[in-house]
Parts: structure tokens; sequence; C-alpha cells
């Protein structure tokens, strides 16, 4: 059934779902579709391009992070994802791919670390924080120790007065 489908943004999508995806967009979280991420890499392994919950999800915010941070961890060929929040683990598995190379997030965890022996983020070239404006502040004072080469870095949050801030977005205008 739909032997050519390689893209499908339905509620029933667990019906659906088939080894040549390359693209899924999933808009919003129920129990079911969280509980349908944990096998959604080995049910599409060939998913290049994933968005979870672009929009967050409050009411099951908790559970979300999770279930789409686990989900995340077993993606391997990811080239661009959209996600609104994910755990360190899940970060820290996304900045080791050699393909990824756009990302959207609506934030970074509090404790956003790494070794600073590390590569990381080999290919990004789009970085956009969709909810808060300390995430490129902090995105930018963790990759003054790593070369990156990001194109284009955007903040959906108002720039406030606050120098760093300010400071920040003046190199990236560069």
């Amino acid at each position: 059934m739909l032997p050519n489908l390689q893209s499908l943004n339905f509620q029933y999508i667990d019906c659906f779902l088939a080894p040549q995806f390359t693209r899924i967009l999933i808009p919003h979280a129920s129990l079911a579709v969280l509980a349908l991420l944990s096998s959604l890499a080995l049910r599409c392994p060939q998913l290049t391009d994933v968005t979870l919950f672009p929009r967050g999800e409050l009411h099951l915010r908790s559970l979300a992070v999770s279930a789409v941070s686990a989900c995340v961890r077993s993606l391997h060929s990811i080239e661009r994802l959209y996600a609104d929040t994910l755990d360190l683990p899940a970060l820290e598995h996304l900045s080791r791919l050699p393909n990824l190379r756009h990302l959207r997030l609506g934030g970074l965890p509090s404790s956003f670390h790494t070794d600073d022996n590390e590569v990381l983020l080999p290919s990004l070239q789009t970085l956009c924080f969709c909810s808060d404006s300390e995430s490129p502040v902090r995105f930018l004072e963790w990759g003054h120790k790593n070369p990156l080469e990001v194109q284009r870095l955007f903040s959906a949050a108002t720039i406030s007065s606050d120098p760093r801030r300010s400071a920040a977005f003046s190199v990236l205008s560069i």
C-alpha cells in the first residue's frame, strides 16, 4: 500500500509508517504518539527530516521531552530536526552526527555542556531557537571552545537590552 510514499502528516501515522520514509512531521502529542516514538527509527530507518511537536506540548511536556529525546537518540542519519525541547543526552547525540545540517529547538537544557576536546556539530548550517533568548547566548558561550561553522543562528525570542545578548547577536551579524 502506497509504496512510493515518503512523507506523511496524519494523526493515525502509526498505521502507515514504512521503511522508505525520509521525512516525517508529527504536529501534536498524545499518549499514543509518544509511545510510537520509541520505535520510529526502527520502523523508518531512512529518516533524514524530522519534525516533532513544533509548537511544544505543554500539557504533556515532561513526557514529551523524554519520548522525543529517546527517539532522537535513535536517529543516526538525520539531516534536519525540528523539536521543542530535548534532554542533554539527546543533544550530545546530535552534536556528534556527521550529517545534521539544520536544527530548530525551543531551547537548550540548563546544563548544556560538552567535552572541550570534541569537534561538535560538524555539518551544522542553521540553528534556530524558538522560545527563549538565553539559549543562543549559552550556545555561543559553549561554541567559542569548538570550531563551529554555523552559517545562521536565529532566535525567535525578543532581544532585550542585556549586554550579553546584544554582544552575541552583534557577532552573528558579521
